[in-house]
């Protein structure tokens, strides 16, 4: 009678651990992914304790009713018979046995064939001289399949050699306004394939010498006022944002103030001291202040102060 009742015993707990598998509700799947081969894949989560048995993938055009749809027991399926760049909303479920996991939407497109040409055919640069800035505009010489897996990598380089940038973009121009003028440009842009395995085409290149321009006007940034004596002090505009070279620094107060400051250019453009002498007390002065480059004047800064009165002691 005991081994009789050992067997039912051991019997239920089987029965009981089996049920408990069947019920397990898998979770829903991560690192879903899409090549431009057409290989459509997915991972179970590694913290998912169900036994997998299988997966659904459906597909549906967007706001439309499944088209197609899958069961397979690889995490991964070939789906390469859509057009490029059509939009598809893919819903992946793992199923352990009978029991259903967890929905996954992946919203995608066929990205643009491997064997497509990443090859830029056409690049120009065109020079804004009211607002000082760049527009770049480029275009591939393959637009059969459209463009929706592609970016555009963008390199910015000085007459240095230095790369003052390198980023991508999905946009087939760009607008630069951190250049400066007086400074020799090489721009590249190539196009990229961004699906997995990453693929980029031929750099196209182009130089450009940016056409001088003048300084902004001149700014006070300080000023020690005296009786007789008046020290001014202006910032110039910096060479990162224009690179030509200043040459003088030029004070106009009439018929009795004219003075000439000879600068020496640096990379890094030290503050204008401006020393006023001969001053009559208690005076008011109305002064045009002014920079010099290779391209010319800068616009005046017109700079008002009165001088103190003497002291009687």
């Amino acid at each position: 009678m005991l081994k009789s009742c050992l067997r039912v015993i051991a019997f239920g707990v089987l029965v009981v651990a089996w049920a408990s598998r069947e019920e397990c509700i898998p979770m829903a799947v991560t690192n879903v992914n899409l090549s431009f081969t057409g290989i459509l894949s997915w991972s179970v989560r590694e913290e998912d304790t169900c036994l997998i048995s299988h997966f659904l993938v459906e597909l549906a055009p967007p706001n439309g009713e499944k088209l197609f749809w899958f069961e397979t027991e690889d995490p991964q399926i070939n789906i390469d018979f859509l057009k490029p760049c059509e939009e598809w909303h893919v819903n992946i479920v793992a199923y352990s046995n009978t029991t259903k996991g967890d929905d996954h939407l992946y919203i995608t497109q066929m990205p643009v064939p491997m064997d497509v040409d990443l090859i830029v055919n056409y690049f120009n640069v065109t020079h804004k001289k009211e607002e000082g800035d760049l527009d770049l505009e480029w275009s591939m010489e393959d637009i059969m399949w459209g463009d929706c897996s592609l970016k555009y990598r963008l390199t910015v380089s000085g007459d240095d050699g230095d790369v003052i940038s390198d980023l991508y973009m999905k946009e087939k121009h760009a607008e630069l306004h951190f250049l400066s003028p007086c400074v020799h440009y090489e721009f590249g842009v190539r196009v990229v394939n961004v699906a997995p395995p990453v693929m980029e085409g031929p750099m196209k290149s182009i130089e450009y010498d940016y056409p001088p321009a003048v300084q902004q006007r001149p700014v006070l940034e300080a000023a020690s006022l005296g009786a007789t004596t008046t020290n001014l002090t202006f910032s110039l505009e910096t060479a990162q944002r224009n690179r030509c070279p200043i040459r003088e620094f030029h004070v106009d107060g009439g018929k009795y103030l004219n003075l000439t400051i000879p600068l020496r250019d640096s990379d890094d453009r030290e503050q204008v001291e401006v020393h006023l002498t001969s001053l009559l007390p208690n005076t008011m002065y109305t002064i045009k202040a002014k920079v010099q480059n290779s391209a010319g004047w800068s616009d005046d800064s017109v700079i008002a102060f009165q001088t103190l009165d003497v002291d009687p002691q």
